[in-house]
């Protein structure tokens, strides 16, 4: 179940298939071969480090999701079995100034998880930005390079992206371009602030990303009604409790005991919820635990 509140999505029905949005002939689109190879290299180290991490995974504290990581293992073992074909793209978006490899890695695993079709899903990163403003334009102008934004969307954020995600479907002063979202997915996402933040900002996104900021006062005028919102605590970057925006609760989980902020994107229980609402099935997680998070 996703977030009844103000404020809505301008969604669009998409009767047309994937297969007749515009494709570029080269591999991943406008891609050169040596951004695919850092992209490819690059994702494989952060999908190592994942490997790594995951057996420092804590015992599960949240009551509501009790004996609910085996139950999202098994099934994403089923869903990478049985594809199932997606009604809309897929826009996965990065976070702060972070490494291609690590939206790569989400966008690999949601491909496996979902119709095995890397042409539904586009990935955007934006390593050297230093703003929200050409944050938001330089991901339009990445979709539109792709898919007709006349569609829909399904978007998919990662920190700061999924802020990058509720950025692109409202209008702004100086680019009145917008996209239309029919879902949005946010994995610790500073919606309230990131904690650390506070103490290093060494530009303009970070400094908007201060609890409290006006970027953020305006931004939360206007929740998004179909917003999911996830996270794990020991969230060192953000804050578990900074993951919704103010009305909402995170659905929140344990982590790892390390590296929670990072390790986020590969809990299988996040994963398989999003993957199920991707392929149209109902929801892993119940409603109710989404709830305010017992620690950052």
């Amino acid at each position: 179940m996703f977030c009844k509140r103000v404020g809505d999505l301008n969604t669009l029905s998409d009767s047309q298939p994937l297969s007749s949005d515009k494709v570029s002939s080269t591999p991943d689109w406008n891609r050169s071969f040596i951004d695919q190879g850092w992209i490819q290299a690059s994702r494989f180290v952060v999908d190592a480090g994942h490997v790594r991490l995951m057996p420092f995974t804590q015992r599960e504290v949240n009551p509501s999701l009790e004996g609910m990581r085996a139950a999202a293992e098994a099934d994403l073992a089923r869903m990478r079995r049985k594809p199932a074909r997606l009604t809309r793209p897929v826009i996965l978006l990065n976070g702060y100034h972070a490494w291609a490899g690590i939206v790569a890695s989400l966008r690999r695993q949601l491909i496996r998880l979902t119709s095995h079709n890397p042409r539904d899903f586009l990935d955007v990163s934006y390593f050297l930005k230093r703003d929200f403003p050409n944050v938001r334009s330089y991901a339009i102008d990445e979709v539109a390079q792709r898919f007709s934004i006349e569609r829909s969307f399904d978007f998919v954020g990662i920190s700061m992206g999924g802020l990058i995600a509720r950025l692109v479907t409202t209008p702004d002063e100086t680019d009145q371009r917008t996209l239309r979202a029919e879902r949005i997915f946010t994995i610790a996402s500073p919606h309230r602030g990131a904690n650390r933040a506070k103490r290093i900002h060494i530009d303009p996104a970070a400094r908007d990303m201060i609890a409290g900021s006006k970027f953020l006062e305006r931004l939360n005028r206007h929740v998004p009604s179909q917003l999911r919102c996830y996270t794990q605590i020991r969230d060192e970057i953000v804050g578990a409790t900074n993951t919704a925006p103010p009305g909402m609760h995170p659905f929140w989980m344990s982590g790892t005991w390390v590296m929670g902020h990072f390790t986020a994107t590969r809990n299988p229980m996040i994963l398989a919820d999003i993957a199920r609402h991707l392929r149209g099935e109902q929801p892993l997680l119940p409603a109710h635990a989404a709830s305010v998070p017992v620690r950052d």
